[in-house]
C-alpha cells in the first residue's frame, strides 16, 4: 500500500515540477530578450507554419486564411519569409539590447 501511495504522489508531483521547470526555464529567457520576446516567438511561429501550410492547388475552389496569407507578396517576398525574418529581427533587439543596457558604463 505504501508503494502505490508513493507511485501516485510521483506521478501526480511529476507534471507540476515539469511545468514548474518549463515556467522558470520561460521565464529566463523572457528576461533576456525582454519584451521582444513574444512578438519574435509568435513571428517565428506563425512563418513557419504558414510555410509548411503552403499555397493552396490552384484547381481548389476556395482556400482557408492561413493559405490566403501564406499566399501575400510583401515587396516580392513571401509572408512567410518576411515573419521569419520579422521574428528574427525582434529576438536579435531584444538581445541587443539587453547586452547593450548590461554593458553601458554609468559616467558618475
Amino acid at each position: 500500500m505504501n508503494l502505490l501511495i508513493e507511485f501516485l504522489m510521483f506521478v501526480l508531483a511529476l507534471p507540476a515540477l515539469l511545468l514548474y521547470m518549463v515556467y522558470s526555464m520561460l521565464s529566463s529567457v523572457a528576461e533576456f530578450f525582454g519584451w521582444t520576446f513574444m512578438p519574435g516567438v509568435l513571428c517565428l511561429h506563425l512563418g513557419v507554419t504558414l510555410y509548411a501550410l503552403g499555397r493552396p492547388d490552384p484547381s481548389v475552389e476556395w482556400e482557408t486564411i492561413f493559405q490566403t496569407v501564406a499566399g501575400i507578396n510583401v515587396a516580392g517576398i513571401e509572408m512567410p519569409l518576411v515573419l521569419v525574418i520579422t521574428g528574427t529581427a525582434f529576438l536579435a533587439l531584444g538581445a541587443i539590447l539587453r547586452l547593450k543596457s548590461k554593458t553601458t558604463v554609468s559616467k558618475s
